[in-house]
């Protein structure tokens, strides 16, 4: 028993309606296998560092927003509008990003 609780505490099960889940997103796991296969560091480096900005922008718009892509939710502030290309210049050369 927990210091300064009299009784028990117990699970409280939830009903499946009122269950939030999580949307399932995408790893990205597969669109970087094909270049793990024969690929050089040239062309794997600018690959995952495009991959994990791409990402870094997708969390902090579900932030912004109060919600995930496809969510539905009563805290949602904001909705999504499709994407816009941007060009990010590095010194491991161009990438190319989309930002919501």
């Amino acid at each position: 028993m927990l210091q300064g609780v009299d009784k028990p505490f117990s699970l409280v099960r939830v009903p499946p309606q009122t269950r939030r889940t999580k949307p399932k997103t995408d790893s990205g796991a597969s669109a970087l296998a094909p270049l793990l296969d024969g690929s050089t560091a040239g062309e794997l480096i600018p690959e995952m560092v495009r991959h994990g900005l791409q990402q870094l922008i997708e969390l902090e718009v579900a932030a912004v927003l109060g919600a995930e892509r496809h969510e539905r939710s009563d805290d949602r502030l904001g909705y999504r509008n499709g994407y816009r290309p941007r060009n990010l210049a590095t010194q491991i050369g161009d990438i190319d990003l989309m930002i919501p």
